[in-house]
């Protein structure tokens, strides 16, 4: 049996990726400036952080874990705390950003049709969020009832682009 790996930007969606991560970062912004009045921005710049930090993992520890340390290093709150409200965001605020996305129907067309020849299919895209994120965008995209053998997230993977 084949696989073939899918990327998300620029591939399964063409939402226009420096768009897409502004309009993410507002969002999550307006979400945690009404959690903790004042310190959206603070909250913003750690996820900065974190995100940079899984780009140098060096694969000893999960980005999920990567991440976390660097987010709670950079604003003083910790995952105990945090992580239900990060996850809400993705259920809410996040997930409407796809409420006006068209999926590309050739797009559509053609996973559906190598799923239906038998590929095993992977949504191999740079694991930098959490799993709900990504199978937000997989939604977006019209593909969500395709049988993914997997979709990459932080919590499986140690290493990021642009590090190997």
């Amino acid at each position: 049996m084949k696989t073939i790996l899918f990327d998300m930007d620029g591939t399964l969606l063409n939402m226009g990726e420096h768009a897409f991560e502004k309009e993410t970062l507002k969002r999550m912004n307006d979400f945690f400036e009404k959690k903790f009045p004042g310190k959206g921005k603070v909250i913003v710049t750690a996820v900065g952080c974190g995100i940079e930090s899984m780009k140098k993992n060096d694969g000893k520890q999960s980005n999920e874990l990567v991440y976390w340390q660097a987010f709670e290093q950079a604003c003083g709150y910790k995952r105990a705390d945090m992580e239900s409200l990060f996850l809400e965001f993705y259920r809410t605020d996040y997930a409407r950003i796809g409420d006006d996305y068209v999926p590309d129907e050739n797009m559509k067309e053609l996973v559906h049709l190598l799923e239906a020849k038998g590929y095993q299919l992977i949504v191999a895209t740079n694991p930098l969020v959490p799993q709900i994120a990504n199978q937000q965008r997989v939604l977006w995209s019209g593909t969500d009832d395709v049988n993914w053998l997997e979709i990459t997230s932080f919590e499986n993977y140690s290493s990021a682009k642009p590090n190997v």
